[in-house]
């Protein structure tokens, strides 16, 4: 993915390493505030995600829209692609939740997601909401409350993560933040 850039210049700017610990319930409510969903094929569709961290793998719970009672865990290794600035999906594995015998027979599964690459759709997927958050952070920037003091505040330039591993329950993400930086400090107000 080619980085997009503010309009700040590079004159304006300085970068900031940072290192950011982000929690399984945190990505849950974000795909939940963000009702993404995954076309797996014209006719269905994947709701509902939740992630599971665990050993360095991925599990993705997610409901078949079209097919009430009926879900799908998705198991993959995830591994970061820092160039590309893009995650991709190795080793997948696919299991079907139902309650309906009839969906369970391998031949409606396999027609359904074994061609659908499924991979290659949640990868899009990522994308997708990745491109969508730092195009609002170049929009909006960042504010980081300063709990008793006041905020620190950045117009983002752009954003590099150099590095995204996976450990049990969160993700640990090493990016770079260029961007002007402003600080604001407050006196505690007494009450």
């Amino acid at each position: 993915m080619n980085q997009e850039f503010s309009i700040l210049s590079d004159a304006d700017c300085s970068c900031l390493q940072i290192e950011v610990l982000v929690h399984e319930s945190w990505i849950d409510r974000f795909m939940a505030d963000h009702q993404l969903i995954i076309p797996v094929s014209e006719s269905y569709h994947l709701i509902n995600l939740k992630a599971d961290l665990a050993e360095g793998k991925l599990s993705v719970y997610a409901d078949i829209q079209e097919k009430e009672g009926s879900s799908i865990r998705i198991t993959c290794l995830p591994k970061w692609d820092a160039t590309l600035q893009q995650i991709h999906l190795e080793e997948l594995k696919l299991d079907l939740v139902s309650k309906n015998i009839l969906l369970k027979s391998a031949g409606w599964f396999a027609k359904t997601f074994m061609g659908a690459k499924i991979d290659k759709k949640i990868e899009e997927a990522a994308s997708r909401l990745y491109t969508e958050q730092m195009e609002t952070l170049l929009k909006n920037g960042i504010l980081i409350p300063i709990p008793k003091v006041g905020s620190a505040g950045v117009q983002v330039r752009s954003v590099v993560i150099s590095e995204m591993i996976f450990i049990d329950h969160s993700i640990k993400v090493k990016a770079m933040i260029d961007g002007y930086w402003k600080l604001e400090l407050k006196g505690e107000e007494k009450g």
